[in-house]
């Protein structure tokens, strides 16, 4: 790898992905405080925190991240995912100019910054959110940009051990990765040397075929069918072009 880290501290250890990412071995010396611990919608709690423990990474996963509660409360919304990371982002910029070094920042992002209706989306498309998660989540995206040691990743994940629904599109597409890859991306990433936006995902598909695979009792249904029982708006096409991604991970297998 091209760069070592003494500690790298987890950012929502106890969500679905910052679970999956203690659990997995990848990472070592991690520091997984707990929300009652690093609280994002708490300033004193980071504060605190920042002050008490050393660390030279940071992996944010933390988030609310069901759309429908963020539709439902978008004030929480913002306030643990923009605001939450404007603090961290605040505190991070004090470390590195007390430490006089920066330090490496990933903050996974999502699909949900396109408008999601005519993918796939390079880095470079406009970011314009379909919901008020995506705008939360894009709004987190321009505190991180302050940081010079940063990469964002926009994204979309699934357990394929955890299936949840009876029924899923077959007109509805999207990049999303199992869980174990993208720990995986974020373990190749954390230890690049890229700066920036990366599109991280799988080849496109629809939710039916991608889940159908992993839970044969699904059953196939048109998007309109789903969208006219949820009181929010879902995406059509949010694929992703990972073109970067392909890009960074040969340039990555050539570094030890």
């Amino acid at each position: 790898m091209s760069q070592k880290f003494h500690h790298i501290l987890i950012v929502g250890a106890t969500g679905q992905l910052g679970s999956y990412l203690v659990s997995s071995g990848l990472f070592g010396n991690i520091l997984t405080p707990t929300r009652k611990i690093l609280n994002l919608c708490d300033t004193p709690s980071i504060k605190k925190y920042f002050q008490a423990h050393s660390f030279d990474a940071i992996i944010h996963t933390a988030a609310i991240a069901r759309m429908r509660d963020c539709q439902k409360d978008p004030v929480s919304a913002m306030q643990t995912n923009l605001m939450g990371t404007c603090r961290l982002v605040e505190e991070t910029l004090r470390k590195e100019k007390k430490m006089k070094k920066k330090i490496r920042y990933l903050y996974v992002s999502t699909d949900g910054v396109y408008p999601s209706t005519r993918g796939p989306y390079k880095e470079s498309d406009p970011a314009i959110p379909y919901n008020h998660y995506g705008w939360t989540k894009l709004g987190a995206e321009c505190a991180v940009h302050l940081l010079k040691d940063h990469c964002i990743i926009r994204t979309r994940f699934h357990d394929p051990a955890h299936i949840p629904f009876k029924i899923y599109a077959k007109d509805s597409f999207n990049s999303s990765l199992p869980l174990n890859e993208l720990a995986h991306a974020i373990h190749t990433l954390l230890y690049s040397r890229f700066i920036g936006t990366v599109n991280v995902g799988s080849k496109k598909s629809s939710d039916y075929a991608r889940y159908k695979k992993l839970k044969t009792a699904i059953r196939p249904c048109q998007l309109k069918d789903i969208q006219s029982k949820t009181p929010f708006i879902l995406s059509r096409n949010a694929s992703l072009d990972c073109s970067l991604w392909k890009k960074i991970i040969r340039t990555s297998s050539h570094v030890s």
